[in-house]
């Protein structure tokens, strides 16, 4: 028959061997944690500033488009008016 499994008394050994396991897998879970949290305020923050920018160029892009409009139809007008005149010249 097999002996039986006797359970020793602990020692101080036996205690600081399972005290400093513990500490380390406590210090490794808040470390994953701290990274993981960096990680995402990381990732928001540059989606916001890429939505900030996109806006901010989509308002840009839009003046810019206004301001060319209003330049061609200034020259249509020019164009058209003296085109016009020399057409009604006798």
């Amino acid at each position: 028959m097999a002996e039986p499994l006797v359970c020793s008394a602990p020692t101080a050994a036996n205690v600081v061997v399972v005290v400093v396991v513990v500490v380390v897998v406590v210090v490794a879970v808040v470390v994953v944690v701290v990274v993981v949290v960096v990680v995402v305020v990381v990732v928001v923050v540059v989606v916001v500033v890429i939505v900030i920018l996109v806006v901010v160029l989509a308002a840009v892009v839009e003046q810019l488009l206004v301001v060319i409009e209003v330049e061609e139809i200034q020259f249509f007008e020019v164009v058209v008016s003296d085109d016009v005149s020399k057409i009604f010249q006798f």
